[in-house]
């Protein structure tokens, strides 16, 4: 079963910005929702290495 989400509105701040992601969704073969989901996950994951290597190197000083 799909579960369902609450529509939730962005609000493109940057001139251009959707354009460029609605460019690089169909370049993936993606809807724009799922490549600003896919952008999304991925910075975060970056996030949280940064931070685990940081934790890393504080603990092994």
């Amino acid at each position: 079963m799909t579960r369902q989400v609450a529509p939730y509105p962005v609000r493109f701040v940057k001139e251009g910005l959707r354009e460029q992601l609605a460019a690089s969704a169909q370049a993936n073969q993606r809807s724009l929702n799922a490549e600003i989901n896919v952008r999304l996950m991925l910075s975060l994951q970056i996030e949280n290495a940064r931070l685990a290597a940081t934790s890393q190197a504080l603990v092994t000083q």
